[in-house]
């Protein structure tokens, strides 16, 4: 009879384990897909820090646009970026601005 426990309760802990083990797997699967489908970029504040402590931007990335509205070169400092969708700030490059008398 002591047997037969022994061997249930060896068959329940596998049964078990088995059951975690797929959950796990699911588990993993669902956290990564709700991380992934939210960008990070939405919780920063108007300092560029993710909740207040820290900057996963880097150094503000900014792109430079002529007077008819066409992207001159590529975006600067987007390398150093953790995270997507980090803000762009636009300067307008403006025509002459020479010392001429």
């Amino acid at each position: 009879m002591k047997r037969k426990s022994k061997l249930m309760k060896f068959a329940t802990c596998l049964v078990t384990g088995a059951y975690l083990l797929q959950a796990g797997g699911c588990f993993t699967i669902a956290a990564n897909s709700a991380l992934a489908a939210f960008p990070l970029a939405n919780f920063l504040d108007e300092n560029q820090l993710l909740f207040g402590v820290f900057a996963p931007c880097g150094t503000p990335n900014v792109i430079v646009i002529d007077q008819n509205g066409q992207q001159q070169g590529e975006i600067f400092n987007s390398a150093d970026d953790l995270i997507f969708f980090c803000p762009i700030t636009v300067v307008q490059q403006t025509e002459g601005g020479g010392a001429g008398g």
